[in-house]
């Protein structure tokens, strides 16, 4: 979508330290992105990143707010939402615990099927006399981690898409090479972390999808 126009409009949804904003700013030089996330950290991080790469004048804005914005609508609609089920340690806001808020959803991941529910109504249609109307769409990055540790089935990760009005396009995935994975075991033991035996097979095979999402027919 974006390939084919230079001067989109991108939503990045939860958007932590606006990486994927700074990629997809970068690459498109007529495009311009709106930012949300539910962290005043993540929101300042952002807006720092984008300010020192240079960016920040084809950001229309960086809100605080776990929700889609009211009235936006865009070509290209990112997400990457915390993607694990689970309850925060603490859920004080007092505690600046953002980071576990990064990582886990609720437990009935909320934002995840929020998102996925209401991402239809922000998806802009672009019209076009000579190519016609095009759809905007949507990109879901999110590993498969909660579906190995059994927090969430992909049956229901696919039923929620479909009541969001949305039908998937193409599915994507990577998967860590050996040195990554060996890099990371690296870190764990230099760093003296307690080992879970269920948690790190997961996290062996652990795969991130990309969900290339559009309107249903």
């Amino acid at each position: 979508l974006v390939q084919n126009n230079n001067s989109a409009v991108v939503m990045d949804v939860g958007c932590g330290t606006g990486i994927l904003s700074a990629i997809l700013l970068h690459r498109h030089k007529n495009s311009s992105a709106i930012l949300t996330d539910i962290s005043p950290l993540a929101v300042d991080c952002a807006s720092d990143n984008l300010t020192r790469l240079g960016l920040m004048d084809r950001v229309r804005g960086i809100h605080l707010t776990d929700q889609l914005l009211a009235d936006a609508e865009a070509d290209l609609i990112v997400c990457n939402p915390p993607w694990i089920p689970g309850k925060v340690a603490n859920q004080s806001v007092e505690c600046g615990n953002w980071l576990e808020k990064a990582i886990y959803d609720d437990v009935n991941s909320t934002m995840l099927f929020g998102f996925l529910r209401g991402v239809s109504r922000h998806m802009r249609i672009n019209h076009s006399a000579k190519t016609g109307d095009r759809q905007s769409e949507s990109w879901l990055i999110i590993s498969d981690l909660a579906e190995r540790l059994q927090l969430r089935s992909r049956e229901e990760l696919l039923q929620t898409i479909d009541d969001g009005g949305l039908e998937i396009t193409e599915v994507r995935k990577a998967v860590p090479t050996v040195a990554q994975r060996k890099r990371v075991e690296h870190v764990k033991r230099r760093r003296k972390e307690v080992i879970f035996p269920k948690v790190e097979a997961a996290r062996q095979a652990e795969v991130t999808y990309l969900f290339r999402l559009r309107r249903q027919r």
